[in-house]
């Protein structure tokens, strides 16, 4: 049972994956053409959409969105930070950053990080806060 649970979890992972590319597809003719052109080939092909590749992919993805928060957060020269603590699936304690700001005169609000808790005290979660805005240096 346990296993069958996984294998539907995985092939749901990987339709939800395929279901985003198609979405980003409609906006993106190069990557919609390449679907279209791995899809119509019955032969064995590379299509670099692995979990290896999906999960760099996810990766490079949350960098770039990052990366905007971050520059827009330091452009907008104001901003207020929403940290929490709260407990997974895993019962792993995380540790949730979020940021809103103003930025050309429209409010924002992103998730810049997500970090497992290792200390849920307030000086612990002060300890996490500097970390993070020295990582992204924020003053």
């Amino acid at each position: 049972m346990f296993c069958c649970f996984k294998l539907d979890k995985i092939l749901q992972n990987l339709d939800n994956f395929i279901e985003m590319l198609k979405l980003i597809g409609e906006y993106h003719g190069p990557l919609i053409n390449y679907l279209n052109k791995v899809w119509s080939s019955t032969r064995n092909r590379l299509t670099f959409l692995s979990h290896k590749s999906q999960n760099s992919l996810l990766k490079i993805m949350e960098n770039q969105d990052q990366s905007s928060i971050v520059k827009e957060l330091k452009d907008s020269g104001l901003f207020a930070i929403i940290i929490d603590t709260t407990t997974d699936i895993a019962n792993i304690q995380q540790f949730t950053f979020v940021v809103r700001y103003i930025y050309e005169g429209k409010s924002y609000e992103g998730l810049l990080c997500l970090e497992a808790a290792t200390d849920a005290t307030i000086k612990g979660m002060f300890d996490t806060f500097r970390c993070i805005t020295d990582n992204y240096q924020i003053n």
